[in-house]
């Protein structure tokens, strides 16, 4: 394991396995977490959010309260409530609701599989192009959260 640490309070720590762990202080205070063997990054904000970013471009927002919301390769997105109620959305805007079975949504994942990858893995390089990666990111959710 090697750790380097910035005098502005950035650590970076590179792991045996590949895996890389940063650490940013300040007001933008966040921990990212690259795990090579999936080439998944996950990012903790201090108010406890979780942010996955796998490599097949599925996003997923976990938060404190046990609530989730997934942006999957396809267009669709999920919310799923705290006490696992979920909503689904089409591509094309058409919600689907907690009273709808799952054969019937996974039939609409396949009907709507358009393959899109809007969010493509990137590799962790240096601090500068994670900050970039983490603001596109968490712009890319304001934007969603907001239709």
């Amino acid at each position: 394991m090697r750790k380097e640490i910035y005098p502005d309070g950035y650590q970076l720590v590179h792991f045996p396995n590949g895996d890389m762990k940063q650490k940013f202080v300040g007001k933008d205070e966040k921990i990212i977490y690259y795990y090579s063997e999936t080439n998944t990054v996950q990012t903790t904000l201090k108010n406890g959010l979780n942010i996955f970013k796998f490599s097949n471009g599925q996003i997923e927002k976990h938060y404190s309260d046990g609530s989730k919301f997934i942006i999957y390769t396809n267009g669709i997105k999920r919310r799923i409530s705290k006490c696992g109620k979920e909503k689904v959305i089409l591509p094309e805007g058409k919600k689907l609701g907690d009273n709808v079975n799952n054969n019937e949504i996974e039939s609409d994942f396949e009907k709507h599989n358009k393959n899109i990858n809007k969010y493509k893995e990137e590799d962790i390089i240096n601090k500068k192009s994670n900050d970039n990666i983490e603001n596109n990111l968490l712009l890319s959710f304001l934007d969603i959260e907001k239709e």
